[in-house]
């Protein structure tokens, strides 16, 4: 302040001096009784007294541009810091994704999890608090933006943030203090994007991982939606959604399983933590094959008490039929490896569940060198930062080429599940489309996670039919390339997806048979693993009762045909995606 005042008292000086030949002591009094008193309140003359009242007027201006240069410094310094408070945040979110959050291990693992690299490289982050945006700092890199706010306490009018022009938003458990903070932010967001036109539809993921909260979440966001076509709404369980990862990558049918041979499938859960919970009711509900039954085994010291949650939560399970033919679970206090009398044709994945990895790990090593029969990979729940990943991915990729190889995975809590929810829906929704035609049903939009889950089982077991084919084709022959079965594969779809077997054609008709077979046999265990039991009469939703939970060979033909119409939907969104076509250690 003091340096602009000099600056103007010289400038004027020099302007007294030049222009209008004044002595450079009159210049001096000039400017400052001129250009500080812009009104000549104080006039210039040799008279004291006046040049005392000059001067006066000239302090009073001089406190007036200080105190106003002081004010709009203060105010711009308070800006400036209240931005930094808050972190830098683009004017326009066009293309970003957006990730709400408390946990710097989560965001940096969401960050990882984004699918696409270009998208991913647009990223805001907004935590509630400065101890999360610190962390978040440190943990994300330099090149993500971050914001610091509370997203709940803002109105639509006074959010900073342009939410409509996102492409993907997620909002973790742990960002708000509970449910209701999630709500208001998912309405504030609606209210924002309702009255506007937008090139594509806001995907948007709420995190939940209790579950008993999932479907309150769902019955409230249809309140708040009203058929908004605008908004894809996303309810992730962090454990339910990695279960289907680990399994799509790394499945039980590690060696394709040919109808009529003896490659029995068996799962071996040690421990019960939420991710081990969650591969169990995942395994129910698609880990289904020609030889029958799946049979999963849960070692736990609390056996007997998780088996009467599993049974008062599932009886279908104990049903004999599904025991023989479907999936046969049994529940012991301490994992036995003579106990199971496995030949080395069987396919065992053992997942091995610790609260504690150094022990863990030590367990996976003693079983791996244990080489027992069918032993095929081991699971291993690990934290995503633990060093032992690390080693494993050395160990695996020095001894995979290597006979009667045993796999190791380094699995558990994965955020990756983003990425399988939104490719998976995209054939769950076109599941759902066709009994929404033909049967006058809700939209996807509208449906319940339970029902969403049952149009997701068999996009996930499509991996397993498509192994099943190509077994079946390699098996015609003594020797096939991969591409020729390849090849092979993609004929065969395109014909099975226009076949109709009320035309038989035999050279068609055993796969008909084959995939009807094992996508009835998935639909019933999965019925049964929701609750549902068999009843004869009609069906009852109240009661959860169905008089289809039984064998194939004895529904009627119009339900046979139920099996066929959902594999026709399969095959034909095969056709249109071509990395669907691959042989998995067949």
């Amino acid at each position: 302040l003091v340096g602009i005042v000099l600056f103007i008292i010289v400038f004027g000086m020099g302007i007294a001096y030049f222009v209008f030949n004044l002595t450079p002591g009159d210049a001096l009094w000039w400017s400052w009784t001129h250009v500080l008193d812009p009104g000549s309140l104080g006039d210039d003359k040799d008279i004291l007294s006046r040049r005392i009242l000059g001067s006066f007027f000239a302090v009073i201006g001089l406190v007036l541009l200080g105190g106003a240069f002081i004010t709009l410094s203060e105010e711009a310094a308070r800006r400036t810091v209240e931005r930094l408070m808050h972190g830098r945040v683009p004017a326009d979110l066009s293309g970003f994704n957006v990730i709400a959050g408390k946990s710097a291990s989560k965001l940096r693992a969401f960050l990882n999890a984004l699918p696409d690299k270009q998208i991913a490289e647009k990223v805001l982050i907004i935590t509630p608090d400065q101890g999360s945006l610190a962390l978040a700092r440190k943990n994300c890199g330099q090149n993500v933006m971050l914001g610091v706010d509370q997203l709940w306490e803002h109105s639509t009018k006074d959010c900073r943030y342009k939410f409509h022009n996102a492409h993907r938003i997620i909002l973790l458990d742990d960002f708000g203090s509970n449910t209701g903070d999630m709500l208001k932010i998912i309405n504030m967001i609606y209210d924002s994007i309702k009255e506007r036109t937008i090139a594509h539809p806001l995907e948007i993921y709420a995190e939940i991982n209790n579950r008993d909260l999932v479907n309150t979440l769902r019955l409230a966001i249809r309140e708040i939606d009203h058929e908004c076509a605008k908004i894809n709404f996303h309810i992730i369980n962090i454990a339910d959604t990695s279960a289907r990862l680990t399994i799509k990558e790394y499945p039980l049918d590690c060696i394709a399983v040919r109808p009529g041979s003896k490659q029995g499938v068996h799962l071996i859960i040690e421990g019960w933590t939420p991710f081990a919970q969650a591969l169990f009711w995942q395994a129910l509900r698609v880990a289904h094959y020609p030889v029958k039954p799946t049979r999963i085994m849960v070692c736990h010291p609390a056996a007997k008490k998780l088996e009467c949650e599993v049974l008062t939560a599932a009886p279908g399970l104990n049903d004999a039929w599904c025991r023989e033919h479907l999936v046969n679970i049994t529940f012991e206090q301490a994992f036995n490896p003579s106990s199971l009398n496995l030949n080395d044709n069987e396919l065992l994945t053992l997942a091995i569940w610790s609260t504690n990895p150094d022990t863990g790990f030590a367990d996976v090593l003693k079983f791996k060198m244990s080489k027992f029969p069918g032993l095929r990979q081991i699971y291993l729940e690990l934290p995503n930062n633990s060093g032992y990943r690390d080693v494993i991915d050395k160990m695996e990729a020095k001894s995979r080429d290597q006979e009667n190889h045993v796999r190791i995975v380094a699995t558990g809590l994965s955020e990756e599940s983003i990425d399988l929810e939104e490719k998976l829906d995209v054939l769950a929704e076109k599941i759902h489309s066709h009994y929404q035609k033909k049967y006058d049903d809700v939209k996807w939009s509208r449906l319940d996670e339970v029902k969403r889950a049952w149009n997701r089982s068999p996009a996930d077991h499509v991996d397993v039919k498509m192994r099943i084919i190509a077994a079946m084709i390699k098996n015609t022959a003594e020797k096939h390339e991969k591409d020729d079965i390849n090849n092979k594969l993609k004929d065969l779809v395109n014909r099975l997806a226009a076949y109709d077997p009320k035309n038989k054609d035999n050279s068609l008709h055993m796969y008909f048979d084959i995939l009807s077979r094992i996508e009835h046999d998935r639909w019933c265990a999965e019925k049964y693993a929701d609750g549902w039991t068999y009843a004869d009469g009609p069906k009852n939703n109240a009661k959860k009762q169905n008089p289809c939970l039984m064998p194939y060979d004895n529904l009627p033909d119009d339900e046979k045909l139920k099996d066929w119409e959902t594999m026709k939907v399969i095959l034909d969104h095969i056709k249109t995606s071509p990395t669907i076509f691959k042989v998995c250690n067949t």
